[in-house]
């Protein structure tokens, strides 16, 4: 399959802005809530229009065994460790077999729901089963003639039962939270890549779009930020968060000439990155405020970015390795 070298950047850029919104820093700090009012629904986008039309339910069902279900489990196992050293200590180093084995293996089969029976081991892990889900109800839909209206109308509904859980506040759990927020976005980049849309080259015509949507996102952003209405900023965060996904998509449409092997392999290693980067901010965090005497550590926006960088860099040898000999680890299948 041949590449296409802006949606690599656009990969690479998400899950930049992933780990970027899981480092801890100050909520009142712009870029944070700017880039975390989009930065999962650009990800889902980018997944769905990378998302082919497949009628073969056989091989839809073998490629996401080996390229979402059997790296969910083998995240989790590799979380599970750091998780419960972290339990562990927090505490008091007293912990039943329940608590040690069976309720965090509950959490896992689950999908990461935190009840009475059940803990969250790897929580970011939450991803992989909302792109399962988003990916089979688009197969179904593919599947009927009047797909385009079938994908649309459940997007309505999957929205309108996020907006519900918003406003009355009973939605707690991350997987059904996610995926209820992101997939209208994972059906548009679906329905935009198989309509092969979005082939804008133009460079004057990319610049006015960028910098269109950029501006209006943030200027949204701004006045929508300390709105008491629900209603105001559940339509605005849509609003912002699909004219964000375009000014981001027309930047990576920029630097569409210039590829190299680090961003492939990044942009291959997005589920890697995902897997591992939340354990790396928990190891980051425990040294530095071991390091400094700070309990709850909170970084500056610029400090969050050297981590963000520094976390992939360190991620960035695993996926080369991984590439080579533990495919399924980035979601191939092995050969």
């Amino acid at each position: 399959m041949e590449r296409i070298n802006w949606i690599d950047w656009a990969k690479a850029t998400a899950i930049t802005m992933v780990v970027f919104g899981h480092i801890p820093e100050n909520p009142d700090n712009f870029l944070i809530g700017y880039i975390c009012t989009f930065h999962m629904p650009l990800f889902f986008f980018i997944s769905g229009y990378l998302t082919k039309k497949r009628n073969d339910i056989q091989i839809n069902i073998y490629k996401y065994w080996h390229s979402l279900i059997i790296p969910y489990f083998l995240y989790n196992t590799i979380f599970y460790p750091y998780w419960f050293i972290r339990y562990f200590l927090e505490h008091g180093g007293v912990l039943s077999f329940s608590d040690m084995v069976i309720k965090p293996a509950l959490g896992v089969l689950f999908g990461q729901i935190e009840t009475s029976i059940s803990y969250t081991v790897s929580g970011v892990t939450w991803f992989l089963l909302a792109l399962l889900l988003m990916r089979i109800i688009v197969d179904w839909c593919n599947n009927h003639k009047k797909r385009i209206l079938l994908m649309t109308i459940a997007s309505f509904t999957i929205a309108f039962i996020y907006i519900s859980s918003e406003y009355y506040n009973i939605m707690n759990n991350l997987l059904m939270k996610g995926f209820t927020r992101c997939f209208p976005f994972f059906v548009l980049g679906h329905l935009l890549q198989h309509k092969q849309r979005y082939a804008v080259t133009n460079f004057y015509t990319l610049a006015a779009v960028t910098l269109l949507f950029y501006t209006t996102s943030i200027t949204l952003y701004l006045l929508t930020k300390q709105s008491d209405s629900f209603c105001i900023r559940i339509l605005s965060s849509y609003s912002i968060s699909l004219m964000a996904i375009i000014a981001v998509l027309s930047t990576c449409k920029f630097l569409n000439s210039h590829t190299s092997n680090v961003l492939v392999n990044i942009s291959n290693g997005t589920i890697m990155i995902m897997g591992l980067h939340w354990m790396c901010i928990g190891v980051t965090n425990f040294l530095l405020e071991s390091l400094f005497g700070v309990i709850e550590i909170r970084y500056e926006w610029y400090t969050a970015v050297f981590i963000s960088i520094s976390i992939i860099t360190f991620i960035y040898p695993i996926i080369v390795i991984s590439k080579n000999h533990i495919p399924i680890l980035l979601g191939k299948i092995t050969a």
